[in-house]
């Protein structure tokens, strides 16, 4: 998507990548202080994976989606742009629906993992 946003506009795109990389080190320090179990279906997981909140793949999609639709916003018409926040919401609402079909997260993680991903993507466009 970096790289996408990069050809698009001629420059950036380094927020794309910053935002997936601050989902996953929010995901990780989220679980040192949050302790939530997984459903009791869940597959095993390990380490810090082991607890539920946030969702990790809520978060790095809905953060690596809010980062690309700010950064392409600026050379999008505003069609364009409707267009794009509602792909980028879809993505995220269906991927935190398939956590919920796996059975890998409650509907609080998933909703969590929005949230965060969506305050870690427009802070890396921002900063």
């Amino acid at each position: 998507m970096a790289l996408y946003v990069r050809a698009l506009r001629g420059h950036g795109g380094t927020s794309v990548l910053a935002a997936a990389l601050g989902a996953s080190t929010l995901d990780k320090l989220s679980r040192t202080v949050i302790w939530q179990g997984r459903p009791r279906r869940a597959g095993t997981h390990h380490g810090l994976d082991r607890f539920a909140y946030p969702s990790g793949h809520v978060c790095a999609i809905t953060a690596i989606t809010t980062a690309t639709v700010r950064e392409l916003s600026s050379i999008t018409s505003e069609d364009t742009e409707v267009l794009l926040c509602t792909t980028a919401t879809l993505v995220s609402m269906v991927m935190g629906w398939s956590r919920l079909y796996l059975d890998e997260h409650w509907i609080d993680d998933v909703i969590g993992g929005f949230f965060a991903g969506i305050a870690v993507g427009t802070a890396a466009v921002e900063i």
